[in-house]
């Protein structure tokens, strides 16, 4: 007779035994949900991965998570055992190896070896290229253990170097050109594209958890960035205000500067300065970038931009035909009867001509803290505001990859209608092109 290899009823399963966590691994065995062997100063288990190991304190600050080995050579091990184990090991590759899941949810999905390369790329090359040296230095160390549990975060880190990968095959050294007009848009890239900003609302459209924020600020940060980069023209003649001139404006075509409301909307939601964040190290840069520059004494300002203007006299404005607003106020609610000032305070108080990618974060400042009235003048055309969005778009022409093409784009467009349309009339106007003229390379 068989014996029944059941439990009695009544008598409990055995249980499993308990087991000391590893309360000492690295980081990246954390992140990889395998128990680390804590062997010091590099870990078998991130060896044999192919990353460098993060064990140390001194390494955790220094090594951004999961950075596969360049070399291919690890250090050698001093005892025996360590050197055999090493050596029996296949080569340590370049890239990481192994599927990784991301989140563990109905939105979580496989990061492949071609999407690990990708994550690569972005953390070695793109995060580079983006915020000022320190904000690029905490997104690498952190950015990888925020989006392996959040699948719009991923979506949007691969969005943005798959971008980046598409602009790199044509971006010069210097301008862009029609000749060089950037590949399509991948599928790859609208792939991830389109599933960061439907898991992105979908994370909004409930109350936020505390564990999700700073995913969720980092997403809205990368996806302001991508924003930049989306514009479908590829010469003067097909992009705003040039193309359709002859028709009335087109409210889309200012539409990538709504960006920054719905960022607004997200920091307030997500408070990246709170104690707790990971983000709080870099409160003082935020708040260099959140505070309003305000308006620039008159003294400040180029003599030709007072004349051009109207400054001289802030309750004199040159004003435009329009009605800008019927309270007389701007969207923050002081009254500026010029509404030009706010603009040419921010210019003013930018860098030179020469552009460099850590200043990018403070050049937007042109667009986030753009007033209400001016944005409306923009809409319409208005020959001034203009002037002045060609003066901010002119230094970010060259290098800063992910606004270049739009700059060069826009600022040669921009310079083309003034001179059409301020042909037969506003010489003063025309006075002014010259600068933005020369540096988006029509000289």
């Amino acid at each position: 007779m068989a014996l029944d290899k059941q439990a009695p009823v009544g008598q409990e399963l055995r249980k499993r035994r308990a087991h000391t966590k590893s309360r000492q691994g690295c980081r990246n065995c954390k992140i990889r949900r395998v128990k680390c062997d804590e062997t010091r100063p590099q870990c078998q288990k991130c060896m044999q991965y192919g990353v460098s190991c993060n064990y140390t304190a001194q390494a955790q600050g220094q090594t951004p998570d999961l950075l596969a080995w360049q070399t291919g050579e690890p250090n050698k091990p001093e005892n025996n055992r360590a050197r055999q184990i090493v050596f029996n090991a296949k080569p340590i590759p370049k890239m990481l190896l192994l599927p990784i899941t991301v989140g563990n949810g109905p939105d979580s999905f496989i990061l492949d070896i071609e999407s690990q390369a990708r994550l690569y790329r972005f953390q070695t090359r793109t995060l580079p290229t983006i915020g000022t040296p320190k904000m690029s230095a905490l997104y690498q160390r952190v950015i990888i253990g925020l989006a392996l549990p959040h699948p719009f975060l991923m979506h949007t880190i691969l969005g943005i170097t798959a971008t980046h990968d598409r602009l790199s095959l044509t971006l010069p050294s210097k301008l862009p050109s029609t000749s060089t007009s950037p590949p399509p848009i991948t599928h790859k890239e609208s792939h991830h594209r389109q599933q960061a900003a439907k898991n992105l609302i979908k994370k909004l459209s409930t109350t936020v958890n505390p564990q999700d924020r700073d995913a969720l600020w980092a997403a809205a940060a990368l996806l302001g960035v991508t924003s930049l980069t989306s514009i479908e023209s590829t010469t003067p003649q097909e992009t705003w205000p040039l193309k359709n001139q002859d028709k009335p404006p087109d409210l889309s075509d200012l539409q990538w500067m709504n960006l920054t409301k719905g960022k607004e909307a997200i920091w307030k939601v997500t408070n990246p300065l709170r104690p707790d964040s990971v983000f709080h190290i870099l409160k003082d840069e935020y708040r260099d970038l959140t505070v309003d520059p305000g308006i620039c004494a008159i003294s400040e300002l180029k003599v030709e931009f007072v004349d051009v203007f109207n400054l001289a006299d802030h309750d004199q404005p040159h004003g435009p035909s329009i009605d800008i607003n019927s309270t007389g106020e701007n969207e923050n609610g002081t009254h500026n009867p010029n509404p030009y000032l706010k603009a040419i305070s921010i210019l003013t108080r930018l860098r030179g001509p020469e552009c460099r990618n850590g200043s990018i974060p403070r050049d937007l400042a042109f667009i986030s803290f753009m007033e209400g009235s001016f944005r409306r003048l923009l809409q319409v055309k208005d020959l001034r505001a203009l002037l002045l969005l060609a003066y901010w778009y002119a230094p970010l022409c060259r290098d800063a990859w992910f606004i270049a093409r739009r700059a060069w784009l826009e600022c040669r467009a921009i310079c083309l209608y003034l001179e059409i349309v301020c042909a037969d009339g506003d010489e003063e106007v025309l006075g002014l092109v010259g600068w933005p003229r020369e540096m988006c390379g029509l000289d």
